[in-house]
């Protein structure tokens, strides 16, 4: 190896021959992978088992929260026998070096064999600053990382699979040509014709973006503009499906949500399903309202907001009237289905 040695650590006996690894760990640790510093190991403590004598340091490395056997003494190993001849043909092996020489089974996560020269009681700190580098990156970065991973992922709710064509037939064009005004309106089992109320106005009709040519008048059975909620009537059309309904009372922050609507809609518009989750929980009149990440765009006003299983949980209110304004607001929010008793 191509630096100047440093005989800095004075480590004649097995409790103190850890210090210069655990050092090394330390600093590695600290300066690159801060954030998952104490699931290093040997951060805390590490069992030794080492030779030290005829001018050559030879210490077996293992986490103290390590399962791994002990091998015993190392004054008569032949693991001592390899060290020192591997040492007398290269004062400073190197990391491929030592693994082939002495074994693979000697690296693993919670495992490192390091042999090397020393100089009266010390050994040479930056030689293995640079052993314990090369095996950080080959066994613990990566399991770390790797673990890291997997925490993150299970954190993430799985995926739902929804029925989005028995979704978007559900769902309706709410519009009033005069009042150039847009909404999106539901069929929801036991209840009929969902919406929100700021979605009503006196020349409303709803037609189906697959006829969009046939379009039926819209009355209203009941609607409170202060939960922004509405139960239409529309007398000329036969429901033949619905949406189930759900429930919001066990939500919680991370858990998928999905919005249907037509925001926006334009002619030939087939409808939208944005999926999602939940963000967070924001009181207004009383209500526990639920945002989502989802953005609920001008005409998604009165869509059906579903659960992972395609239940409905609540109604979109709030969002930005375009797309391009989405980012602008956090308010992108949901009123409860159970609000539907109070109007």
């Amino acid at each position: 190896m191509e630096f100047e040695a440093k005989f800095d650590y004075k480590a004649n006996d097995p409790f103190s021959v850890s210090y210069p690894f655990r050092n090394a760990i330390h600093k590695i640790a600290e300066s690159q992978m801060k954030h998952h510093y104490d699931a290093f190991p040997f951060i805390q403590a590490a069992n030794v088992t080492s030779y030290f004598g005829d001018g050559i340091v030879c210490a077996i490395l293992t986490d103290s929260h390590s399962s791994l056997a002990e091998i015993g003494p190392l004054k008569d190993h032949e693991i001592t026998k390899k060290a020192k001849e591997l040492v007398s043909r290269s004062r400073f092996p190197s990391y491929e070096e030592l693994k082939h020489t002495l074994g693979l089974e000697f690296y693993s996560f919670r495992k490192f064999l390091y042999c090397g020269p020393t100089e009266g009681d010390c050994v040479c700190s930056n030689h293995i600053l640079e052993l314990v580098v090369l095996w950080l990156n080959e066994f613990v970065a990566r399991e770390i990382l790797d673990a890291n991973r997997e925490r993150v992922l299970d954190a993430i709710p799985e995926p739902p699979t929804y029925n989005i064509e028995e979704i978007i037939r559900n769902i309706f064009v709410l519009e009033d040509e005069i009042a150039c005004k847009q909404g999106t309106c539901f069929t929801l089992k036991g209840i009929g014709f969902v919406s929100c109320q700021h979605a009503i106005s006196n020349n409303l009709f709803m037609f189906s973006h697959r006829e969009p040519n046939r379009k039926y008048k819209v009355c209203v059975k009941r609607q409170s503009d202060v939960i922004d909620l509405a139960i239409l009537d529309i007398p000329d059309f036969e429901i033949k499906d619905s949406l189930r309904i759900g429930t919001s009372d066990n939500l919680k922050q991370m858990d998928h949500v999905a919005i249907a609507g037509f925001p926006n809609y334009r002619l030939g518009d087939s409808g939208s399903f944005s999926p999602g989750i939940i963000t967070g929980f924001r009181m207004v009149s009383s209500i526990r309202r639920i945002l989502v990440n989802t953005p609920i765009i001008g005409g998604n006003s009165g869509g059906p907001a579903l659960d992972k299983n395609g239940n409905v949980i609540g109604v979109a209110i709030t969002g930005a009237d375009r797309i391009e304004d989405s980012d602008k607001t956090e308010n992108h929010g949901i009123v409860p289905i159970e609000a539907l008793k109070f109007i």
